[in-house]
């Protein structure tokens, strides 16, 4: 498992800069949000953080933060280290709740690292995905292991659900 994630991490720590599209961008604002009061910078004259629900919100939440003990550069490649990361660790997570005992087949969640999307520089997209099956694989487990009360609860909601249409 170490052996593939220093497989996957390879291409991101070989270069100074990884040849993705907006990444130069994404780490320019990143280091001028983390700076934005520094006096040795005067980015406060020129630029202005407005804090809201866009796109790279959780790009540039982390790499403010990284910052603070971390370059930029090294803080960018973390942050990229995480997207890539996160899809195949999420796709066997997924294929565990979805397949138990088929774990090979999470072997294909590797092909998504370094899809399309992330190449291009949306690596908020790659976290998405990662989100979306550990929330998947969540709510499979949650189906696996149910309560008596979470039956009991299942079965009346189903119910007054179907109520009306059979009473139509």
């Amino acid at each position: 498992m170490a052996l593939i994630g220093a497989a996957l991490l390879f291409p991101v720590w070989l270069v100074r800069y990884p040849p993705l599209l907006d990444y130069p961008n994404h780490l320019a604002r990143g280091f001028v949000l983390a700076h934005l009061n520094d006096p040795a910078f005067h980015f406060r004259g020129f630029y202005r953080a407005e804090w809201g629900p866009y796109p790279y919100l959780g790009m540039d939440l982390a790499l403010v933060t990284l910052q603070r003990v971390l370059p930029a550069e090294v803080a960018g490649k973390v942050f990229l280290s995480l997207c890539v990361l996160a899809v195949p660790m999420a796709a066997w997570w997924f294929m565990r709740q979805a397949n138990p005992g088929h774990d090979a087949l999470a072997l294909w969640g590797l092909l998504l690292a370094y899809n399309t999307f992330f190449l291009e520089g949306f690596v908020n997209f790659q976290l998405g995905l990662a989100f979306s099956f550990v929330t998947v694989g969540l709510w499979l487990r949650y189906l696996e292991h149910p309560t008596k009360k979470r039956k009991s609860d299942g079965y009346r909601y189903w119910r007054s659900r179907r109520q009306p249409i059979l009473s139509t």
